[in-house]
């Protein structure tokens, strides 16, 4: 079932089109990451959702119910930014409890802090679900970057809504709290689904955090959304260049390619004739013409080296990660990325035998840049 959709928001700034005809629907239970750059509008479509922005055009639903036109305060969601924003004058304990006295309508009570027994309860119920117990009568000056962003997330949680929007959560967070908060997150995720439902729509522009995160993910380029799908879909099977070159580490190759049919095969000619691959299958058939220009993307791990036979690369770099390698290959005028595991025997600067199957190729259009293979 459908906890939130979007439809069709548009929204713009001045001359500047922040957010153009963006939909994309949150299931009960899920995880939804918005990923993109800096500028694509992600922070913006969140933003609609909460109310905090008016569309220019477009609708919000939740639970199937149009709530475009209702006030932020009414909307069943708690937003979680990417500074805390602790009130530095609160206790930890205050600062989760105050959603809930905001909820109450009570001046008094906002002014005074004073929290009653089902407020206190609730919590003692998120500080020890997300270990910060220990913290509550603390004040945020007293606090590390990972305990505040713990604080800000019960804060969020207190309020018990059904939408969870997160902003950039981990965006001042270090990498070794990244991986910690990361697990808090899917935790939250798998309680929602354990007390009655609810959705977590989560912006990063974090490739990382959206693959290890989402159900589903939704990649944005200057305020339209490219691909919606599951991480697996997203990595294995882009349906656009943008998308494949975004998402991937290291970053996936492309290279010039041509296609040349025959009347029962075709094949594309790799960086200026370098290299030359057979395509399998009959799917090209429908979707390529003779001699087309197209791009052409491999992804690193997909990259086959040999150092027997007469090279056709020249290996200019590498560097050993541990568990995994980086490797620099000069072909011709070009430069490809590729990864192993096994430690390479290569050294640099020796002549290697590259190759790549068929079936690795993702084949563009050049001038929409839309998969077609």
């Amino acid at each position: 079932m459908s906890v939130l959709r979007a439809e069709a928001l548009t929204k713009r700034f001045g001359n500047t089109t922040a957010v153009q005809d963006v939909s994309c629907d949150v299931q009960d239970g899920e995880m939804f990451v918005v990923l993109g750059h800096s500028g694509s509008g992600k922070t913006t479509t969140l933003r609609l959702i909460a109310g905090l922005e008016t569309p220019d055009s477009g609708d919000v639903f939740f639970d199937e119910k149009r709530a475009t036109d209702q006030p932020a305060n009414q909307r069943d969601i708690a937003f979680m930014f990417q500074s805390p924003a602790l009130l530095p004058n609160r206790t930890v304990s205050q600062n989760i409890a105050y959603p809930l006295l905001c909820q109450d309508r009570s001046w008094l009570g906002l002014l005074l802090c004073r929290l009653s027994k089902d407020h206190t309860e609730t919590v003692k119920q998120w500080a020890s679900r997300l270990s910060i117990t220990s913290l509550l009568q603390r004040y945020p000056a007293t606090l590390s970057g990972g305990e505040s962003q713990r604080v800000a997330l019960a804060r969020a949680l207190a309020k018990g809504s059904r939408i969870l929007l997160l902003d950039e959560p981990l965006g001042n967070v270090d990498v070794r709290l990244r991986d910690t908060l990361r697990k808090e997150f899917l935790n939250v995720r798998n309680l929602m689904r354990k007390n009655g439902g609810g959705a977590i729509v989560y912006v990063t522009h974090d490739q990382l955090d959206a693959l290890m995160l989402a159900d589903r993910m939704a990649v944005m380029k200057e305020g339209q959304i490219m691909q919606i799908g599951s991480p697996q879909q997203i990595y294995n099977d882009p349906q656009n260049l943008f998308t494949a070159i975004f998402v991937g580490i290291p970053e996936i190759n492309v290279v010039p390619g041509s296609i040349r049919l025959q009347t029962n095969s075709a094949t594309i000619d790799l960086l200026s004739g370098l290299i030359e691959v057979e395509l399998q299958g009959t799917q090209w058939r429908t979707v390529c013409e003779d001699r087309q220009t197209v791009h052409v993307a491999i992804r690193p791990d997909k990259i086959q080296l040999a150092n027997e036979g007469q090279g056709n690369a020249r290996l200019l770099a590498r560097h050993d990660l541990g568990d995994h390698h980086h490797l620099i290959l000069g072909i011709g005028d070009h430069e490809l990325r590729a990864t192993c595991v096994q430690r390479p025997s290569l050294q640099v600067g020796q002549s290697v035998v590259f190759s790549v199957e068929s079936t690795d190729l993702m084949v563009f259009d050049v001038e929409t840049e839309q998969r077609i293979l």
